[in-house]
């Protein structure tokens, strides 16, 4: 009997069920809070990449333009999705860049030339940190203006 009325009452509109929405779902995704570059005296250059928790890392794509996926994360600040422009800086990296995608952030590192980029992650408090490496260019030592 209760099944009925129930159902009465929901399809007149009077009982609601209420199912968790897909932004309560993504509420315990890792959340990107923060992205910088930082560059070494030898052009080695480092993307610096902060979670609100910890997520996988899984390499994409190698080449001139590398990239990763922080899979299941996400980005509630539109600040952090602008481009990070490295070109006036003599680093093998020429922009750092991500994306919001439904499986995850993807971090693209357009580069100068191929070169083997690293990752790692660090837990840091209830949060952690993904630490992006590039390595100096061929011949940029001393030379480098």
């Amino acid at each position: 009997m209760r099944w009925t009325v129930a159902r009465a009452l929901w399809l007149a509109g009077i009982l609601t069920v209420a199912l968790p929405s897909a932004s309560s779902l993504a509420k315990d995704a890792p959340v990107v809070t923060y992205s910088g570059l930082k560059f070494g005296s030898n052009g080695a250059a480092s993307l610096r990449v902060e979670l609100s928790s910890s997520a996988p890392v899984v390499l994409k794509q190698e080449g001139k333009v590398t990239q990763f996926l922080i899979d299941g994360a996400t980005v509630k600040r539109r600040n952090n999705l602008n481009p990070l422009d490295a070109s006036f800086f003599c680093s093998t990296l020429l922009r750092a860049k991500l994306d919001k995608k439904k499986e995850g952030v993807y971090v693209s590192l357009e580069l100068r030339e191929a070169v083997p980029v690293s990752h790692r992650l660090t837990p840091v408090g209830s949060g952690a940190v993904i630490e992006f490496s590039v390595p100096a260019r061929e011949g940029s030592g001393a030379g480098c203006k």
